[in-house]
């Protein structure tokens, strides 16, 4: 039998990993929340303050996909603190002019990449132009053995994620891309 202070501690703990996995989603879905205003702001040709005190980003783009009713917005770089609350564009020369290439948590913003078609619609939505690709592959690739070739000259929207959207550990080598040409 176990005694009532290992049940406290045993309860605790598991409230502590449930709060922990509920955690990044929430986040997640709070920064788009916040964002939102400033993407407004920056659409009216406004010069937005912080969406939060003491946040240092700022939305760049919107991204959105149609057929599965998804607008996210994105902000500039992939370091850990910023796709905690949003995708973000890694590279671009020029959206729409040359690859683009966005990443995301594959178990909040990028959930959904699981769900993509070929042929499924982007709209990729920057402070003054508006871009639809179609996509046109999805490959896992393994990042220790490749990387992704860009190109100014192309078109691509390239999404990445890590791989497998299951997998109960983060930081694998795997990646899900998904790649789609401008139309």
């Amino acid at each position: 039998m176990i005694n009532l202070p290992i049940r406290v501690v045993l309860g605790l703990g598991g409230l502590l990993f449930i709060i922990q996995a509920a955690w990044m989603p929430a986040k997640a879905q709070l920064g788009q929340h916040l964002l939102e205003r400033n993407w407004q702001q920056i659409q009216a040709g406004n010069i937005p303050g912080s969406p939060w005190p003491g946040a240092d980003i700022q939305p760049v783009a919107q991204l959105e996909v149609p057929s599965l009713d998804i607008s996210q917005l994105v902000v500039n770089g992939q370091q850990g603190n910023n796709l905690a609350w949003a995708p973000g564009l890694v590279s671009a020369g020029l959206p729409g002019k040359s690859d683009t290439v966005i990443s995301a948590h594959r178990d909040s913003h990028f959930r959904f990449l699981r769900n993509l078609h070929t042929g499924d619609q982007l709209q990729l939505t920057t402070s003054n132009e508006n871009f639809t690709y179609k996509v046109v592959s999805m490959e896992i690739i393994d990042s220790n053995l490749s990387q992704l070739e860009l190109s100014s000259d192309d078109q691509r929207l390239i999404l990445t994620t890590c791989y497998p959207f299951d997998a109960l550990q983060t930081g694998g080598p795997l990646r899900y891309v998904v790649t789609a040409v401008a139309i």
